[in-house]
């Protein structure tokens, strides 16, 4: 049940394009499902891995740098035959801090790790001055994902887990 909420508070609240929860994550603009209350800042850091992918739908199969996400990737864009990795960094951040990653489109995203509730992080995206923000569980997976690119689109992983 925790998957289906949070796929369809992910697709509503998303100007960003579609943000598809893999693992437990909701995106709620910085709320408490529950309690509707605003999410707690603490000094908890994370460590956020973002892999770039791109997408096309042409006969190509899943890159096997991609194997642990090719169910996921497959099931959520299932018009599309073709993934490759572009790249792939990861970034430790802590409350309030941001990072970047250079888009092969000549978009930039910017990520900023706004807090934690009851185990779950705010992570606030920008991608080309759109935003949105996901709460996703500690060791939680999601993917953000619409802008076109090279005949396909470009899908952005990010996979979350805290940082001493």
């Amino acid at each position: 049940m925790l998957r289906a909420l949070a796929l369809s508070l992910s697709l509503a609240a998303s100007p960003v394009g579609l943000v598809l929860p893999i693992s437990p994550a909701l995106a709620v603009e910085g709320r408490d499902v529950a309690a509707g209350a605003p999410m707690l800042a603490d000094s908890s850091a994370i460590n956020i891995v973002v892999t770039v992918v791109h997408a096309r739908p042409v006969v190509g199969g899943v890159a096997p740098e991609l194997s642990k996400l090719e169910h996921y990737l497959l099931k959520a864009f299932p018009t599309y035959q073709s993934f490759k990795r572009l790249s792939s960094q990861s970034q430790r951040l802590v409350v309030g801090t941001e990072g970047r990653v250079a888009l092969p489109n000549d978009n930039q995203l910017v990520i900023k790790h706004t807090g934690w509730k009851d185990g779950f992080a705010a992570i606030h995206l920008d991608v080309g001055g759109l935003t949105t923000t996901v709460n996703v569980k500690d060791g939680g997976t999601f993917f953000q994902a619409g802008r076109g690119y090279d005949g396909g689109m470009i899908v952005l992983a990010f996979e979350v887990t805290s940082a001493p």
